[in-house]
């Protein structure tokens, strides 16, 4: 939702876009440093009550928002409200860890999620269009309350149905090639997204043709989410992971020299999908790794990382070298990142053989 609130705090307090646009970093930056925060304490913490905690803080912080009218006071806000998320976030997705098959499981919640996300880009602006900014901000506090009691169902132990051999001796080595991917994907796949309006408009289409290009991508992608949860791991991950984060990669790569309308629709579509298939097998390798939910918990604030500072490091690059100097950049990402997780994939497989 950063897009739509950024836009109504330049309209509602007369922001300038960086003031703005920092206020996103803010909030990010506060998600990210909760999810690492809490990642190492995934085996003793009171999942149940801390969560509860986050939620009721990112509410207040959402609310708080509503009432603000300065940077400062909205700068606490923000930080508020992302701690709040980022404990909510880390703590839900450890959660996965303890079941038989996350990448499934994953691959339900990135259904759920684009769902919501595509009901939410139809109607928050509504609200916006109502209460300018404090709108917006009402309508994510009324969210986060409404989904409050959902984090009741949270189990507080790490007793699930999936057992087998951990791999601790080489987890820390396998962890941190697993943070590494995922902060590279999110970093590239979010710094072509946060100019794929430019890109639409350099393949002659306007804006109205945009926007329903956009919406097609994200309702494409439960195509890729509804095909992991059928295949899990039925093939192991190796390959079904290794393939999206390829195809991911080469439709970013494409995009870069884009110039038709149809070139442009038929890329993003493909990327939508390619994506949303990719994530579920990105964060289930994560959640594998330990029962106990630590590297995907860590894995959420890497990805968060990665995904703020796509913008910032892929538009100077456009307004430096252009948008195929910006295509190579995040295909390189993609790639390094396929190499990075590629034998974590291979050594989860090969434990699951020995398990089996």
């Amino acid at each position: 939702m950063q897009p739509l609130l950024i836009g109504a705090l330049m309209d509602g307090l007369h922001m300038d876009g960086g003031s703005a646009g920092l206020l996103g970093s803010i909030e990010l930056g506060a998600v990210a440093l909760a999810s690492f925060a809490l990642a190492p304490r995934m085996g003793t913490i009171s999942r149940r009550l801390l969560s509860c905690v986050g939620a009721v803080l990112a509410v207040l912080g959402y609310g708080g928002s509503m009432l603000a009218a300065s940077f400062a006071s909205l700068a606490v806000c923000r930080v508020a409200a992302g701690v709040g998320a980022g404990m909510v976030l880390a703590i839900g997705n450890a959660a996965v860890s303890a079941c038989r098959h996350p990448e499934r499981v994953y691959a339900q919640m990135t259904i759920a999620g684009t769902v919501a996300l595509t009901a939410l880009l139809a109607l928050l602006p509504l609200a916006i269009a109502r209460f300018a900014y404090r709108g917006g901000y009402g309508g994510m506090a009324a969210i986060a309350l409404a989904l409050l009691p959902a984090l009741l169902w949270i189990p507080d132990t790490i007793s699930g149905t999936r057992e087998h051999v951990e791999i601790e001796p080489v987890a820390s080595r396998l962890g941190v090639a697993t943070l590494l991917a995922a902060g590279l994907l999110f970093f590239a796949q979010s710094g072509v997204w946060a100019f794929a309006e430019r890109i639409g408009t350099r393949a002659q289409l306007n804006h109205t043709a945009i926007g329903v290009v956009l919406a097609s991508s994200t309702l494409a992608g439960l195509c890729g989410a509804g095909l992991a949860n059928r295949v899990g791991t039925e093939y192991g991950r190796t390959l079904p992971l290794s393939s999206g984060m390829v195809a991911t990669g080469l439709t970013l790569l494409a995009l870069g020299s884009v110039r038709t309308p149809r070139a442009y629709t038929v890329l993003l579509i493909l990327n939508g999908i390619a994506y949303l298939f990719m994530v579920p097998y990105i964060l289930g390798v994560a959640a594998a790794l330990d029962r106990q939910g630590r590297w995907a918990a860590a894995t959420i604030g890497a990805a968060t990382v990665g995904a703020a500072l796509g913008p910032g490091v892929v538009g100077p690059v456009i307004e430096t070298h252009g948008y195929a100097a910006m295509a190579w950049v995040v295909f390189a990402a993609a790639m390094v990142a396929a190499i990075a997780v590629t034998p974590v994939a291979r050594a989860l497989d090969r434990r699951d053989d020995v398990d089996s």
